[in-house]
Order: C-alpha cells, then sequence, then structure tokens
C-alpha cells in the first residue's frame, strides 16, 4: 500500500500540536550527537544508536511530510558518523568485540538497520542500504552458524533480540536477496521450536515466553512486515491474535496498558494508577499505535484504528509536554501529570513519541485496489493515488471537539471506487450527506460504505457522528466510582478548576453540559460541566479531556480519571 502524507492546517487540533513538535522537539535535537554513537567502544548500558537509528527514520517523514531537505540534511551527518564506524565485519552495536551479541547489542544494531532503511527510501543513498545489508549480513551469519549465539537466550525474557526480524524483512522486501527472508524464517522457526516462544502456534499474552511490553511489539511489528513480505497469512494472523488478546485484557482507559514496562493479568481493569507504578510507559503505547495501525493498513478493520485513535488522544497527548517539547516515561490515571523524560532515564520514550508525531500524516489516508479509506478526522488536504488516479481529499473538521465532519473528494477524472469513512465503536448513531442528499449506508468492519463513481467537478460528504458523554462505572479501592468518556477522549477532573482530586465527587446520573472553548486554544480539548459535590458540599464540576488535565501548571495541579459518585461513602478520604 502506498504511504500518502496529509497536510493538517496549522490552526487545527493536530496541525498545532505537530508543529510545536517538530519546532521544540525536533528541532532541538543534535545530529553530532547521534552520529557520535558509533565512535569508540562503551559499555553494556549503552543504547544510543537505537535512538539514532529512530532520528533516522523521523528525519525521512519530515522530509517528506514537510518537503522540506533540512532534516535529511540532518540524517545525512547521522548517516556519515555510521559508515565512519562500521567495522569491518559490518558491526554497529556500540560494544566490544566479544560483546556482539550482549545487552542492547543486537537492538542497536536492528534500529540502527531500521533507520538506514528509511533514509535509502527517502534518498536513495547506496551507501546507506549497502551499510544496513553488512551489518545485518554480520548478525545473521552469527545467529545461524552451528555454534552461533542462541537467538532467545538474550534480555527481557528471550524477546531482545527478536526486533530484528523487522529490518530483515524490509531488506528482504527492498533488495529481493533470499538470504534475509531465510534468516527471517531462522527467527520465526527458532521461535516455533521453543516451548515459550512460539508466537505463531501460540499468540497468547502471558503466555509468551517475554511479557516485556516494547520488545513483544517490536517482534510483532515485525511478524507483520515478514507476513506481508512473504505472503505467509500465518503472521498475520497470530499478530492478529494477539493484538486482541491485549485490547481486550491488558489496554486500558487510557489507551495504554502496562506496569513496569510489562503486561500483567488484568491491566485493564479499573484501578488507581499513580505514576510512581511505572504505568503506561510511552515506549509501549507507540508500539500498540504503531500494531494497531500495521494491521489497519492491512485489514482496513476499524477497530485497530479505533485502538490507535484512544491511544493518540489520550495517552500520547497526555505524556506530551504542552509546548511540544518532550513527552514522558510513564504516566498514571491520577495524581500529578509528567511532561518530560527525566535525565537520568533513556531517550526511548522521547524519540518514540517524536516518531508517531513525525509519522502522523502519513495515518489519515490510506488507498488501495479501489478503495480510498479516510479513518483519521481532521482539517487536512492531500492528494492520493486511487487505482493510479490521483484523488484530490480535502477535510474540514473541529472533531474531536465534536462530531461533524465535512469532506470533499476529487478525483481528476470519473472513477469508480469505494470509499471508506471511519465509524468508531463508540459511535451508536451517525447521518451522512452525499451532495446534499442524506445516504442510508451499511457499515461494515466499523466504516460507512460509499460505492459508485466519483466526479471530476467532486462528491461532497457531511458526516456527523453522534458523540454523547459515556458513563463507565466500576468499584475501585471499594469505592463505587465513574469514568466519562466523550467521543475518543476520556475525561478527568482537574484540581485547577476547584476540585481536588480526593474529596470530589460526581453525580453519575447527571447531564453533562458541554462548555464553549475558543478555537484557537488547543489546551483543554473539551470541557464539560455536571454536579456533584466538593467536600460533601454540592458544586458544579468541571471536567476536561485527559490529555489536557493537569497540564496548566504540572507543579501543582492534579487530575483524576476514576471519579467517586455523589452518595459514595467518603469518610476517611477528605
Amino acid at each position: 500500500m502506498e504511504k500518502h502524507w496529509a497536510k493538517f492546517l496549522p490552526e487545527s487540533v493536530l496541525g498545532r500540536r505537530l508543529e510545536n513538535t517538530y519546532r521544540n522537539l525536533f528541532l532541538r535535537q543534535d545530529p553530532a550527537a547521534l552520529a557520535a554513537a558509533y565512535c569508540g567502544t562503551h559499555d553494556l548500558s549503552f543504547a544510543e544508536p537505537e535512538f539514532a537509528g529512530k532520528y533516522l527514520d523521523i528525519c525521512a517523514a519530515y522530509h517528506r511530510n514537510r518537503g522540506d531537505g533540512a532534516p535529511m540534511e540532518n540524517a545525512a551527518r547521522v548517516v556519515e558518523g555510521i559508515l565512519q564506524g562500521q567495522r569491518e565485519d559490518g558491526y554497529l552495536g556500540g560494544y566490544a568485540p566479544g560483546n556482539e551479541y550482549a545487552s542492547f547489542s543486537v537492538w542497536n544494531q536492528a534500529f540502527t538497520c531500521f533507520g538506514l532503511i528509511a533514509y535509502w527510501d527517502a534518498c536513495r543513498d547506496e551507501r546507506a542500504l549497502h551499510a544496513a545489508m553488512r551489518c545485518m549480513d554480520g548478525i545473521a551469519q552469527g545467529f545461524m552458524r552451528p555454534d552461533g549465539p542462541m537467538l532467545l537466550r538474550s534480555g527481557n525474557g528471550g524477546s531482545q533480540h527478536l526486533v530484528v526480524l523487522l529490518p530483515a524483512a524490509q531488506l528482504y522486501a527492498r533488495t529481493g536477496e533470499e538470504r534475509y527472508l531465510r534468516f527471517c524464517r531462522y527467527i520465526l522457526d527458532t521461535c516455533e521450536a521453543s516451548p515459550k516462544h512460539n508466537m505463531l502456534s501460540n499468540p497468547s499474552v502471558l503466555g509468551f515466553g517475554s511479557q516485556k511490553g516494547i520488545e513483544t511489539l517490536a517482534f510483532l511489528l515485525g511478524m507483520v512486515e515478514y507476513g506481508k513480505v512473504a505472503h505467509d497469512a500465518r503472521c498475520i494472523a497470530a499478530a492478529q491474535a494477539f493484538w486482541q488478546d491485549l485490547q481486550e485484557h491488558h489496554v486500558g482507559v487510557t489507551g495504554c496498558g502496562d506496569i513496569a514496562e510489562v503486561w500483567t493479568l488484568n491491566r485493564n481493569r479499573a484501578a488507581m494508577l499513580p505514576r510512581d507504578l511505572l504505568t503506561n510507559e510511552n515506549c509501549v503505547a507507540v508500539g500498540w499505535m504503531e500494531l494497531s495501525l500495521a494491521l489497519y493498513a492491512d485489514a482496513l478493520d476499524g477497530r485497530y484504528y479505533d485502538a490507535f485513535e484512544r491511544a493518540l488522544y489520550n495517552h500520547l497527548f497526555g505524556s506530551q509536554a504542552p509546548d511540544g517539547s518532550d513527552f514522558a516515561y510513564y504516566q498514571g490515571n491520577y495524581g500529578q501529570k509528567a511532561v518530560a523524560t527525566e535525565p537520568t532515564r533513556y531517550s526511548c520514550c522521547r524519540f518514540r513519541g517524536l516518531t508517531m508525531m513525525a509519522h502522523l500524516p502519513e495515518c489519515a489516508v490510506f488507498a488501495k485496489a479501489g478503495t480510498l479509506a479516510l479513518p483519521l478526522y481532521a482539517s487536512f488536504e492531500q492528494v492520493a493515488m486511487v487505482d493510479d488516479v490521483p484523488v484530490r481529499i480535502r477535510m474540514r473538521t473541529e472533531y474531536p471537539r465534536n462530531g461533524e465532519i465535512a469532506l470533499e473528494v476529487f478525483p481528476q477524472a470519473a472513477h469508480a471506487m469505494t470509499l471508506l469513512l471511519r465509524i468508531p465503536a463508540w459511535c451508536e448513531h451517525f447521518s451522512l450527506l452525499r451532495d446534499g442528499k442524506e445516504q442510508r449506508v451499511s457499515v461494515q468492519n466499523g466504516h460507512a460504505v460509499l460505492e459508485g463513481v466519483f466526479p471530476p467537478e467532486g462528491t461532497r460528504i457531511a458526516l456527523t457522528l453522534d458523540m454523547p458523554v459515556r458513563r463507565h462505572r466500576e468499584m475501585v479501592d471499594d469505592m463505587p466510582c465513574i469514568a466519562l468518556e466523550y467521543g475518543p477522549l476520556l475525561l478527568a477532573i482537574d484540581s485547577r478548576y476547584g476540585t481536588p482530586i480526593f474529596s470530589t465527587t460526581v453525580d453519575g446520573d447527571a447531564a453533562q453540559k458541554r462548555l464553549s472553548l475558543p478555537r484557537e486554544d488547543s489546551m483543554p480539548m473539551v470541557a464539560f460541566q455536571t454536579s456533584g459535590t466538593v467536600r460533601g458540599q454540592k458544586q458544579d464540576i468541571r471536567l476536561v479531556d485527559y490529555a489536557s488535565a493537569g497540564m496548566t501548571n504540572p507543579a501543582q495541579d492534579r487530575f483524576r480519571v476514576w471519579i467517586p459518585e455523589t452518595g459514595a461513602d467518603m469518610r476517611g478520604i477528605f
């Protein structure tokens, strides 16, 4: 499937956030420091090559979606550092001889190869592709020789080396070299021969040999990539089954789902989860989003995009600094918001957050085989190729502040195709007008389906999604609590509005009045007023979106998602 890069309007909710991320985070990265990761040798805690590889991919994404050459100039400096630092045997892990398969060594090399491939995709610099091939050849030859290191004898329950499947499959797709296909099969066969890592035949989250969040997700991304290039349906099916297990039993209301970076039993049950528990790692959230996107691109099934959207608007935006300058490592569902990566921690969560934001413009339009799918509702413009016919797309909306979406579709010539508009699972009612006439359309795999010939003079579509506030009641710490959602947005109380988080209740049966907000304000995205109590006294309660809650002054603001219902026994709480 060809990638299409949407041009978001700078004044839109997503457009403003994307621009802030580019200016205040991406432009602050030092390519010289990343290039230096390949100079000399380092101790076994060294992981900088991972971030350098991610940076190359980020630069290539910004080059594509901004039409700007500067990111590639920065990437070229990192590539030069890689080329100069690569050993004769192709090694790029940053460790001394004898440690080629120790600690982060294979992990570092896998992400370096991934970045070099992305760089080659953007500029066709053969030196970069050749460096990735030499590196991968060294890794594969080491593992596959009879007396070589064991693939599953690695950190994080044997999952850490498995990340190499993704760049190996990418190299096969770009070079057609059978040796990379053989290495991919070796990885999968080795896993199948293990009673604990047999993902193909037993895609169970807690049954897998490792519960480490981002490592398992990175392996699944490799399985999806291999499944596509090798036409192996088993890999796609296993990834789908693992995804469904995560969705049903691990991913919570914020769109993420780990504690201390691992999957745990019934992680998505209603609970008070402070950040001190090391809950909801940003790496895990982005990996979950990437897997959801990969499965959506393969199947055009709306449930995958629903999961992506929930994580985007809640976890990812809720873990990003208001000015876009950083991402937090962990985020709870109550307490104090974190808005940056602590100086003592690795930069992985920062670079994965930046990666997702850099690639967000390619997440709006999907086209293949006579079908145009538009799952992301935002103000953007783009030209997509549908069966070699250019189709100009123009969308205007304030979503997720409301459910009104205006869309115009202009094929260069009259073209018969299927247009898919995502209807989120939370939306029970919607209306759709096509050129001013109400349409009765079927909903298949989470999409409204419009078929027929689309004329070059344009088709104008008005889609309105019904977005009531939804209530989820659960017992939390032996107290009846409620969580509220509006469209894809989780709501929360914020102490800055006079609602202290341990002495506020809400009336779960009361109506919620949506408050008008200035369009130019990006925080909060939405606000509601409802009834409740503070310290036992009746008071109007303000609810805002989870991403914005606690963000005005993170040093003193406090927020809470699961809120006690009015009438709950609050003795000992005040």
